[in-house]
């Protein structure tokens, strides 16, 4: 790879999936609590004084649930494209 600390491609390889998998984990709990914070009712102040509660999207469960799971779809669909890719640029080269 061209690094003068002359560390493994394994290590190098596994380095990056560890932090792939820590950017998809944190994504996909990042998702659920925005959707919850999102939809729960809050009060705002009102310009003539009053108090008005009412969520910021007032979303469904079942578009909330489309929310959710979007992440699982998105990530099962990119698995062929990364397979493609992988084996067409390999870690090795």
């Amino acid at each position: 790879m061209g690094c003068p600390c002359q560390t493994s491609t394994r290590f190098v390889v596994a380095l990056f999936a560890s932090f792939g998998l820590l950017i998809s984990f944190g994504l996909r709990c990042n998702i659920s609590v925005a959707v919850v914070q999102m939809t729960t009712n809050r009060t705002t102040v009102t310009p003539d004084g009053g108090n008005k509660t009412e969520p910021e999207f007032d979303w469904p469960p079942g578009v909330r649930a489309v929310v959710d799971s979007s992440f699982l779809y998105g990530y099962f669909v990119t698995q062929i494209p990364g397979g493609y890719l992988a084996s067409r640029y390999p870690a090795n080269r």
